[in-house]
């Protein structure tokens, strides 16, 4: 389980991400942060996870962590496409 938190660049501070803690474990949102960020690395512009990026985030996320609900892919998927997060393990 992990808390998430994103940093706000108005309010200048760190803002926990709502309905946390989520079921899945910081090492498992590492890997997908490294497949997103390798699959990004070698997409042409103009399709695949540069035209869908939360699309793709998800996907990684259920292949990384099978039993993650719809739900909880949804509000992770921005943490894995986002380099600036905090994540803290519970």
């Amino acid at each position: 389980m992990i808390r998430i938190h994103v940093f706000d660049q108005t309010q200048r501070r760190w803002t926990e991400v709502p309905n946390g803690p989520f079921p899945i474990a910081s090492a498992d949102l590492l890997e997908a942060r490294r497949l997103y960020a390798a699959e990004w690395a070698v997409c042409p512009d103009l399709s695949g996870v540069k035209v869908s990026p939360q699309t793709t985030a998800r996907a990684l996320l259920r292949q990384v962590c099978p039993t993650l609900s719809d739900f909880d892919a949804g509000m992770i998927g921005f943490a894995v496409s986002n380099d600036r997060i905090r994540i803290e393990e519970e």
